[in-house]
């Protein structure tokens, strides 16, 4: 796996191969290729805490984004953007994040509303 940089990544192909259809970079995670939301739910089944840099959801045709969707990650900033068929978003999926946030995008997405119970 290409890494953010072009470097090769170290992640183990048999790990690689139970993040998919997610494909991870260097201190930056990428939804890619998901088909819905619950396919990208099922993409992002981590065990650990981590704290990453950032998160990118853009451009995916998912409705909804599930509240454990992200599992124990939290990351400093997030942009969930350009996602058009989005109409729906918990802001208590980014729970874990809470003490680590300093950026949020939700731009261009179709959004009726955010739940805001954090």
């Amino acid at each position: 796996m290409v890494a953010g940089n072009g470097e090769r990544s170290s992640i183990p192909a048999r790990t690689r191969s139970r993040l998919l259809p997610l494909h991870v970079r260097l201190h930056w995670h990428q939804l890619h290729e998901s088909k819905d939301s619950r396919a990208a739910h099922e993409g992002v089944q981590w065990k650990r805490k981590t704290v990453h840099r950032a998160l990118w959801v853009q451009n995916l045709p998912v409705t909804g984004i599930p509240v454990n969707v992200f599992g124990e990650y939290a990351f400093g900033k997030v942009f969930i953007e350009i996602n058009t068929e989005l109409a729906t978003f918990p802001l208590s999926a980014l729970a874990n994040s809470s003490q680590f946030l300093t950026e949020l995008s939700l731009y261009g997405n179709r959004l009726r509303g955010i739940d805001s119970n954090w």
